[in-house]
């Protein structure tokens, strides 16, 4: 029985022991973010003043990465360029009212 899971999953086993801590060190990294969300969801803030906390704090910091294009925003450029979309939403949306007739 051994024999036959080395052979045909031993590869499978190796691979996932040569990435255990970059998996489980990516598994701390998410539950410290839900963890630190639902906190702060708690405290009855609205999700835009969680986010303006997170950049005031880190400001030079890089927030997104795009992987395809390399491209690199911080989180004021991250905070600017997000404005830019809700203004433009809230400017070319106008408020509509569903109802039953």
């Amino acid at each position: 029985m051994a024999a036959y899971i080395a052979y045909n999953y031993g590869d499978f086993i190796y691979r996932s022991y040569l990435t255990l801590n970059r998996d489980l060190s990516g598994l701390l990294l998410l539950l410290r973010v839900k963890f630190d969300l639902n906190r702060r969801l708690r405290e009855n803030r609205g999700i835009h003043e969680i986010f303006l906390e997170i950049v005031n704090a880190n400001l030079n910091k890089t927030a997104i990465i795009d992987v395809h294009s390399g491209r690199s925003l911080t989180f004021s450029e991250f905070n600017e360029l997000a404005n830019k979309f809700a203004n433009y939403f809230k400017v070319s949306f106008k408020k509509v009212t569903v109802g039953y007739h």
